[in-house]
């Protein structure tokens, strides 16, 4: 039987995903009145949502591979997801703003 903890953690890396890409999305095609505006300071919530959301994804995930008689495969998936995640926003932070 699958851990119910592994597909938590899933779920939590691939909603992370999903907030990461809608919030790419709404912020290049929104206006530039949009982001100086009111719905600039929303912005740090969604940066928060998506720590959040990683953090609790990679401690369900190791928390589900020490599981005793059940399988293992979501809690990898979960950790393999949220794992691929840090690494893509790490990336993008060394990589700095465009010239």
């Amino acid at each position: 039987m699958h851990s119910r903890i592994g597909i938590a953690s899933f779920v939590c890396g691939i909603s992370s995903i999903v907030v990461f890409i809608g919030s790419l999305g709404w912020i290049f095609f929104s206006s530039s009145a949009d982001r100086v505006g009111l719905l600039f300071p929303t912005y740090k919530y969604l940066i928060l949502l998506l720590i959040g959301l990683v953090v609790i994804g990679v401690v369900l995930g190791f928390i589900s591979l020490f599981q005793k008689a059940r399988k293992r495969l979501f809690g990898m998936l979960g950790l393999g997801v949220n794992g691929l995640f840090i690494f893509g926003f790490l990336l993008l932070m060394l990589a700095g703003p465009p010239p």
